[in-house]
């Protein structure tokens, strides 16, 4: 019930927002202000439609313990063998029928059965390219250690601490205008070309986006239903970022990165252009500014050290990797962190996927 009037409530601030956005007379700026109050809305209408979902379908619901459900199904009894009736005169008298030659009795060859292949399982520890055309890198469980290691960074980048990770796949790239369009349909943005990343897109949004994929992926049969595809945790980010390096960037910077350009003569670059990491990662650093699932606290006292997926509460959530609009090399390393409201949109802001198995602390 609480969900249905919270619901109602959106819809009916929804339709007043949507008519203001196509008024005549807006300055850009408004109209990009609207744009953002009606993704936001559009957001939390997905996140309840997906909540009313789960408590119809009793999804996360566990048996009372020492209640295991029952896996018996009825089968039919087979029918016990009839005895032979005893000979009848008649039909002791009847003619014997005429018995075949060996040559008239040789048995046909039983039929050659061909085992069907074994399935291959839906999530699996490999790189494979998902219906989308991504390329998902798997990366295997290890550990590393998180944070500014060479006295270049911020404070938010302290302390150093030891992160242990279990197993993900994450994008080879940035999500491509292409890849939104196949998913989410077209949308406005300042820079155009179906091989570029997609920028100008919120937090709130790439969330959608990242449900969507799922649905597909998983109706297809391309993904089991114990795992999703999601933004990246900070920790997951920087692992794969890292590659195994422990220095400012994981390679030389001009040949791994697309930066320094700022509005006069930048603009984002098509993915995959550059050279990748040891791992196989494109664009880590610059190109677009990638969210990741994380809010933001000013360091990491406190916060776990292993899976980590930031702390509980915070107004605002992690950019990572630098863009094509940073004019010096410093927003790029591996370490360097930023943050912004997640309802808010830029174009120097884009994302990119992972798949990891699905927990109640991923909402």
């Amino acid at each position: 019930m609480k969900y249905a009037v919270v619901f109602c409530g959106l819809v009916a601030a929804l339709s007043p927002l949507q008519s203001r956005a196509q008024q005549p007379g807006n300055t850009a700026e408004r109209i990009t202000r609207l744009e953002d109050e009606i993704e936001s809305l559009k957001f939390r209408l997905s996140n309840l439609e997906r909540l009313q979902g789960r408590q119809s379908s009793g999804r996360g619901v566990t048996p009372p313990a020492g209640e295991i459900p029952s896996q018996t199904t009825s089968q039919a009894q087979p029918t016990p063998p009839t005895a032979d009736p005893a000979p009848t005169a008649s039909a002791v008298a009847r003619p014997q029928p005429t018995i075949p030659s060996a040559a008239e009795t040789t048995p046909e060859p039983p039929p050659v059965i061909v085992p069907e292949p074994e399935p291959e399982p839906l999530t699996k520890p490999a790189t494979f390219t998902n219906g989308a055309e991504m390329e998902m890198i798997w990366v295997p469980d290890g550990s590393y250690r998180m944070g500014d290691l060479t006295g270049n960074g911020n404070a938010d980048e302290q302390p150093v601490r030891t992160v242990e990770l279990s197993g993900f796949h994450l994008a080879a790239t940035e999500v491509t205008q292409k890849q939104w369009k196949q998913i989410m349909g077209s949308k406005t943005l300042h820079f155009s070309g179906d091989n570029l990343p997609m920028e100008r897109v919120n937090w709130e949004h790439a969330l959608v986006f990242c449900r969507r994929l799922t649905e597909r992926e998983q109706a297809a049969g391309r993904l089991s239903k114990d795992h999703i595809y999601h933004l990246p945790t900070e920790a997951q980010w920087e692992y794969a970022c890292r590659a195994g390096t422990e220095g400012d960037f994981a390679g030389e910077l001009d040949e791994i990165a697309w930066f320094s350009g700022g509005f006069e003569t930048g603009s984002t670059k098509a993915v995959a252009t550059k050279a990748p990491n040891a791992w196989g990662f494109y664009d880590m650093h610059g190109n677009v500014w990638e969210w990741c699932h994380d809010r933001y606290q000013d360091n990491y006292e406190g916060l776990d050290t292993r899976d980590p997926k930031g702390p509980k509460a915070g107004e605002f959530r992690v950019l990572r990797g630098g863009s094509w609009f940073s004019r010096t090399g410093s927003s790029l390393r591996s370490s360097r962190r930023d943050r912004d409201h997640p309802a808010r949109r830029n174009v120097f802001i884009g994302f990119r996927v992972a798949i990891v198995p699905e927990t109640p602390d991923l909402d």
